[in-house]
């Protein structure tokens, strides 16, 4: 037996069609349709970079730990938050060019400031921010 999507909601037709009597008006400025939003296209981007972003990060995290600078266990999990930043900047980035309307190089440049700015967001939490000496804010005469 096939699935009938209207097995639990009956169809009720109705014998008085409903007929809307005002005027259309044609619009003067071009109307492209957007895509819409899909959220498991999203999630895929986003796990797609956790993982380009933590494989990376780790093979950078191995020559470290060759060199001695770093434990395994510590680049195990310097690679996976790098991995979850990553993730995280491709989801926003994603988003971000899947709700605009453009084409050719603009959703590029976006795409990029996107996730740059959000992994720049996400990698200073939690730094402590630089002193500036006492000379640097003076102006010299």
């Amino acid at each position: 037996m096939k699935n009938n999507p209207h097995q639990f909601y009956p169809v009720m037709h109705n014998p008085y069609p409903v007929v809307h009597s005002y005027p259309v008006q044609a619009s003067r400025y071009p109307v492209q349709s957007v895509d819409p939003f899909y959220p498991r296209a999203i999630l895929s981007s986003g796990l797609f970079g956790t993982f380009v972003g933590g494989t990376t990060a780790f093979a950078l995290n191995l020559h470290r730990v060759k060199e001695k600078q770093i434990t395994m266990p510590q680049a195990i999990t310097d690679s996976l938050a790098k991995g979850v930043v990553a993730g995280v900047a491709t989801s926003a980035a994603a988003v971000v060019v899947s709700s605009i309307n453009s084409r050719g190089l603009v959703p590029f440049v976006i795409l990029i400031a996107t996730a740059t700015g959000v992994g720049y967001l996400l990698t200073s939490i939690g730094r402590p921010k630089p002193e500036v000496p006492a000379e640097a804010g003076q102006i010299k005469t």
